[in-house]
């Protein structure tokens, strides 16, 4: 596991490491504790809340009251799951998550409540900035097919600033963003070669950093990641593994807590 002691092994200044109309998401008691696609973020309390996508594709939400289900999208078709969330501190310093649906669909909830964002999504992350919010969308591209969109896609990455879509890559699998330990925003995503290789990096400031490279469909391949800090501690969740099975690794300080079976973690990617 190599790779994995060399993506926390951390640089210098790296430290720790229009809407549709709104409704209030719903929560149910948690029955099925299967975990697959984890992504943390602390609100400004210090309080971390994790949010988990299992296999079914169903949402969790875990904080200090306990695990509940989170129902994010009103009336949902049949058939249609979850495919991805991510955690992002709101402009209010509470817990938000990005949601991303089989069919394409972008949804957040928020201190607004829960909404609608946008279509032909396959990933997504929400980052709020001093000078606003930043959207990063991984749209699909003209070939991907039609929903339901699965794992082993790319598309296009686009940010979206004060309205403004702006293009920054292409061949992606999976994004995410953080903010360090230093308040400087981080990018982090899996691109696929022509190589045929997936090569994750990480991205502060002018800086880049390859955290992984390996052919595509590697037993070890990053599918998702995420990175928090509260208080000079930070917590990192990766997923990873898809064909030997899929896990997700939690670490907070000096502990590590590894989620899944082998069958219960869903890729992120």
């Amino acid at each position: 596991m190599q790779w994995l002691r060399n993506w926390f092994r951390r640089p210098r200044g790296d430290r720790a490491l229009s809407v549709r109309r709104s409704y209030r998401p719903e929560l149910d008691a948690l029955e099925d504790r299967r975990l697959m696609n984890v992504s943390s973020i602390f609100n400004s309390l210090g309080v971390l809340t994790t949010y988990v996508v299992d296999q079914p594709g169903k949402l969790t939400r875990i904080d200090n009251h306990g695990a509940h289900v989170l129902n994010v999208r009103p009336s949902l078709p049949t058939g249609v799951t979850v495919r991805v969330a991510h955690g992002y501190l709101d402009a209010k310093g509470k817990a938000a998550v990005d949601v991303l649906f089989t069919d394409g669909q972008a949804w957040q909830s928020d201190f607004r409540g829960a909404h609608f964002v946008a279509g032909n999504v396959l990933n997504m992350s929400t980052v709020v900035t001093k000078t606003g919010i930043k959207n990063f969308f991984l749209f699909a591209d003209a070939g991907t097919g039609s929903p339901p969109f699965g794992t082993d896609l790319t598309g296009t990455l686009v940010v979206n600033f004060h309205g403004v879509n702006t293009t920054l890559d292409t061949k992606i699998r999976w994004v995410n963003t953080f903010v360090d330990a230093s308040g400087r925003l981080g990018l982090i995503r899996g691109k696929i070669l022509a190589s045929g290789n997936l090569v994750v990096t990480k991205t502060i400031g002018a800086a880049v950093r390859t955290m992984y490279n390996s052919p595509d469909g590697a037993t070890q391949d990053l599918t998702d990641y995420s990175q928090t800090t509260s208080n000079g501690q930070t917590v990192f969740d990766v997923t990873f593994g898809r064909f030997a099975g899929t896990y997700a690794l939690h670490f907070r300080g000096s502990v590590g807590i590894m989620f899944g079976d082998g069958a219960s973690i869903k890729a992120g990617g």
